[in-house]
């Protein structure tokens, strides 16, 4: 007996051996080439637990079980109430082949009835995959070499038809509005400005930030998870009224530069400091000063 219940953190170990496993098998069948990368097939981060940790916490996360037994995964990212993206389905390769992943398509529009548009994106190299999509209902929009993309449309009242609609003027520009729980969902947001706004409890996620200006603003609280921070810069930031300090966790930022800034009580844990320096002075060579000086006070 299939059952499709929502994951939690518990669960974070046994689904990210499962994914591994899936998409290491989907590896091996589609790409011969070790030096090809498609992130179909091999989504980033999919056997990194850290990552299934974030999705449990952030997305819409389910496992698949057989029997009690955990099998596989949906993952899906639901943006308001209407628009959904399936981000993976994934089943153990030897559950494969019983309709397991027909099942788990059709609990998804059953869980959230009030989606009208859901997508997805597989590896043009997945043929099987294509015709699996295309069984269950969904179409292309586009395809590349490399990738496919899907949508199905559910059948909605006319009433909401228009807020599904493409067709909106460019360079509008609005003033003195109340859009809260507003909704943007795959749309060309190039250039846009926003000044003086409430954006309390918002969501941004899967979004292209490159090259933005980010300014005068109030992010305390906030959480940047899974964030590609190269080449960015932050001047003249301050920990607000409250002094909440800052945390750091299992992040890159090698090469990165602290000039002019206040570090009291700076503390820095279970890290890779090689090559890290303070006004000029290796860092390596200071704790080891210290630890010898230590040591001759004790003797």
């Amino acid at each position: 007996m299939i059952a499709i219940q929502k994951a939690t953190l518990k669960d974070a170990d046994q689904l990210t051996k499962i994914m591994r496993a899936t998409f290491d098998k989907e590896k091996e069948t589609w790409i011969k080439d070790e030096t090809v990368v498609d992130y179909n097939i091999q989504p980033p981060g999919y056997g990194s637990l850290e990552m299934t940790r974030y999705m449990i916490e952030d997305l819409e996360y389910y496992k698949i079980l057989l029997d009690s037994k955990v099998i596989g995964g949906i993952i899906l990212t639901l943006t308001g109430t209407s628009f959904g993206r399936v981000d993976r389905v994934f089943i153990l390769p030897e559950y494969q082949g019983n309709q397991f992943g027909k099942k788990a398509m059709q609990w998804i529009e059953e869980a959230f009835p009030t989606v009208a548009i859901w997508e997805l994106e597989t590896s043009a190299r997945q043929i099987n995959n294509h015709a699996f999509y295309e069984k269950v209902g969904y179409h292309t929009t586009f395809q590349t070499d490399e990738e496919y993309h899907y949508l199905k449309r559910m059948p909605v009242s006319n009433d909401l038809r228009l807020n599904y609609s493409s067709e909106f003027p460019a360079s509008k520009e609005f003033y003195q509005i109340n859009q809260e729980n507003v909704v943007f969902a795959n749309s060309n947001l190039i250039g846009f400005q926003a000044s003086n706004c409430n954006f309390y409890q918002s969501k941004f996620r899967n979004i292209n930030y490159r090259e933005s200006r980010f300014s005068d603003l109030n992010f305390a609280g906030s959480i940047f998870n899974l964030t590609s921070l190269g080449g960015v810069q932050f001047k003249d930031a301050d920990l607000g009224y409250e002094a909440t300090p800052i945390s750091f966790e299992r992040c890159d930022i090698q090469g990165t530069t602290m000039d002019n800034c206040n570090l009291r009580g700076l503390t820095i844990r279970n890290s890779d400091i090689e090559g890290m320096t303070i006004d000029g002075i290796a860092i390596d060579k200071l704790v080891k000063a210290y630890k010898e000086k230590l040591s001759l006070s004790k003797t």
